[in-house]
């Protein structure tokens, strides 16, 4: 029979390409004063994993689908993050207007995911909606959390109260 050498040559030759295509984006943070959002994004190696020295990117992707990178103060204050390496696997990304709640970056199922504690539940975050005050000075009201709990799949909400500073920062963590 003439099919299955054929068929064993191509399951074989799929066994050794990398697994189906992983999305690259992590998570997304939206906000109430702009229709564009910020994209986190895995940064992956020719090898299909985290590139270690830069394993998350983010940019700025606007209504039209440009995409534009992230300006000094974006990064500094906003949307900027600061990455740790974890020494199991992954990495920590520690954003820099709430270091305190520092995201976990893991391969799950081949792909790379966001993890973070939601409602005290671990979950892969998907997006951050932040809703800003209005004023002068731009400050944070409050974020909402939402992901999907790893356990059960279910979707899962929190909302964090801003910061009691204008930026919103908090203190830093110890050590993730």
């Amino acid at each position: 029979m003439l099919a299955v050498p054929w068929l064993s040559a191509i399951m074989l030759a799929a066994a050794q390409l990398p697994a189906a295509r992983c999305p690259s984006e992590l998570f997304r943070i939206s906000n109430n004063r702009s229709a564009s959002v910020v994209v986190y994004e895995a940064n992956l190696g020719t090898d299909g994993r985290l590139d270690p020295s830069e394993p998350v990117r983010a940019t700025w992707v606007h209504t039209d689908g440009h995409r534009e990178e992230l300006n000094f103060l974006e990064r500094t204050l906003a949307y900027g993050f600061e990455v740790r390496s974890d020494r199991w696997a992954g990495c920590w990304l520690v954003m820099r207007a709430r270091p305190s709640r520092p995201i976990r970056v893991v391969e799950q199922g081949g792909c790379p995911r966001a993890v973070l504690a939601i409602a005290h539940r671990p979950a892969l975050l998907r997006s951050i909606a932040i809703v800003a005050g209005e004023g002068l000075i731009p400050h944070v009201d409050h974020a909402d959390l939402s992901g999907v709990e790893l356990g059960t799949g279910a979707e899962v909400v929190e909302r964090v109260a801003g910061g009691a500073t204008p930026t919103g920062r908090a203190s830093r963590p110890a050590n993730p």
